[in-house]
């Protein structure tokens, strides 16, 4: 009886232990459960960190290169400007440099309505063309409304071209005229006219303005012909 008794506690007593075993299983799986979800749940902020990280990053990467790209070309934009301002400024000099010639070169051919202003030029050209050629023999290219003063003051400067030279000179009147558009002056051509050489007011005013434009340049804008040269080149 007592040994039935034992028995019967044991297996009572065995269900018990196996009924915590079952709880304590139970219950482990929940924490376990429980475990592996918070954990998954972490994993899954963690990467959707770091995708919004990476999104950002990304973001920001982009942003830099646009924001690169946008101040490029403003760069660029403010240099074109520069460059723009900068132009219209020597624009402006040249354009008062083009005025100023206009000007002496109206003022030029007003003087020559004076009396005896013209024909002492023209001779001074007849001189100094004859003594470019250093020629026995010459023809002179001139306007047809040159021919009566070549007729009277071709003479002198004969006269002069020989005490210059030492030599004598022929010279005859081309049949071909200068345009009546040319301001005066003549053009000197050797008996074949393979030599020629042009002395007319037009390439005059242009020496001239050429062997004086440093003083005009300074003179005008306070400019080294060099800087001014340059400047307009840029």
């Amino acid at each position: 009886m007592f040994l039935w008794r034992k028995f019967i506690g044991s297996k009572e007593k065995d269900e018990e232990i196996i009924a915590k075993m079952e709880s304590f299983i139970e219950e482990q799986g929940k924490l376990e459960v429980e475990k592996i979800e918070k954990e998954t749940e972490e994993q899954c902020q963690l990467d959707k960190a770091t995708l919004v990280t990476q999104g950002v990053q990304d973001l920001n990467c982009e942003y830099e290169k646009k924001e690169k790209m946008l101040k490029f070309r403003l760069s660029g934009y403010e240099r074109q400007l520069k460059r723009q301002s900068h132009m219209e400024v020597i624009t402006k000099k040249a354009e008062q440099m083009e005025r100023v010639k206009e000007l002496a070169w109206l003022k030029l051919l007003k003087s020559l309505t004076e009396p005896l202003v013209y024909p002492k030029i023209f001779l001074n050209i007849l001189a100094a063309g004859m003594c470019k050629m250093n020629e026995s023999r010459i023809f002179i290219r001139i306007r047809e409304a040159d021919t009566d003063i070549v007729q009277t003051y071709l003479s002198h400067a004969l006269t002069e071209y020989e005490i210059e030279s030492g030599r004598k000179c022929k010279v005859n009147i081309h049949s071909e005229w200068l345009s009546p558009d040319c301001a005066g002056g003549a053009e000197f051509l050797s008996v074949n006219e393979k030599i020629w050489y042009r002395l007319t007011l037009e390439t005059q005013f242009a020496a001239i303005l050429e062997k004086n434009q440093a003083e005009f340049v300074t003179l005008l804008f306070g400019l080294r012909k060099e800087h001014y040269t340059s400047q307009l080149r840029k």
